[in-house]
């Protein structure tokens, strides 16, 4: 797995003007698994990984367990709404779920309130066979270290053309994961 896309879901995937697009049509806007994502974002992901034969590792909230799940447990759910959503590519795990302390004692730069880029850095720590990645998210949530690899989307339209164009150039074209 040496190609990774980090993908969020709300504001990447999830386009907040489609639920409301959808249900002011009278149409479905969410299933079993939660709000359906853009149709336009999903072919964005799509030709991203047809590009670049990247593999999915999600940084989205949705990976945070309910109360009475493991993370395990959570991950499958995503997996099987993959699966019955028919989306492309698939979903090869998620960055962890780490604690205050566990990102105190990882002792890199970064703020505390991007939790999600700690996440992101202990997963590289943890992978260091991933030597090409881009991290897709709405919100800054990335180290500094990882800046190169972050395409900020905006979370109106979620992951457009020009932002797929960019994660397509950063993961054929970086040779450095940034992992000191």
């Amino acid at each position: 797995m040496n190609r990774v896309i980090f993908l969020d879901f709300d504001g990447v995937l999830n386009a907040f003007y489609y639920p409301k697009l959808l249900a002011d049509h009278g149409q479905v806007w969410r299933d079993r698994f939660g709000v359906l994502f853009a149709p336009e974002c999903i072919a964005q992901l799509e030709r991203t990984i047809a590009a670049t034969c990247a593999h999915i590792i999600i940084s989205s909230s949705w990976k945070i367990p309910f109360e009475s799940e493991t993370d395990e447990m959570a991950l499958n759910s995503l997996k099987q709404m993959w699966k019955t959503r028919q989306y492309p590519g698939r979903i090869d795990g998620a960055i962890p779920n780490l604690t205050f302390q566990e990102i105190l004692d990882m002792h890199c730069d970064g703020d505390f309130i991007c939790h999600k880029g700690f996440e992101i850095e202990q997963w590289l720590r943890q992978h260091p066979e991933c030597t090409k990645y881009a991290i897709l998210d709405d919100e800054e949530i990335v180290l500094p270290k990882h800046k190169s690899h972050f395409i900020q989307t905006d979370r109106m339209v979620g992951l457009q053309k020009e932002d797929a164009d960019r994660a397509i150039e950063i993961l054929l074209n970086c040779v450095d994961n940034g992992i000191h």
